[in-house]
């Protein structure tokens, strides 16, 4: 299965965890994160909220939503980005995230 970044760059923008597009940042806003987690699968490694944590406080530093959320809203996160390395579905939780 072919690994595309686009696609994460999807879910991470009707995710929106860092409320920048709901504050009108453009459509790419999370393209570079959207690659590291997709390289980061092509190399067949999963997508874990530890995973998630790093990649965010590399992008977005000490104070993004990888430091500000529970664990268990990383775990949520990684759990709907991680199923496309899976191959399954990604559930309704990407369109209506469940976590404020």
């Amino acid at each position: 299965m072919a690994i595309r970044s686009l696609s994460f760059s999807k879910i991470l923008n009707r995710y929106d965890p860092e409320g920048r597009l709901e504050g009108g940042a453009p459509d790419d806003e999370y393209e570079p994160e959207a690659d590291d987690i997709a390289g980061r699968l092509r190399d067949g490694k999963p997508v874990t909220s530890e995973v998630l944590a790093e990649i965010w406080q590399r992008w977005f530093g000490p104070n993004g939503y990888a430091v500000t959320k529970t664990p268990q809203d990383l775990v949520v996160m990684a759990i709907g980005l991680d199923a496309l390395r899976r191959g399954t579905a990604f559930r309704d939780w990407a369109v209506t995230p469940p976590i404020p």
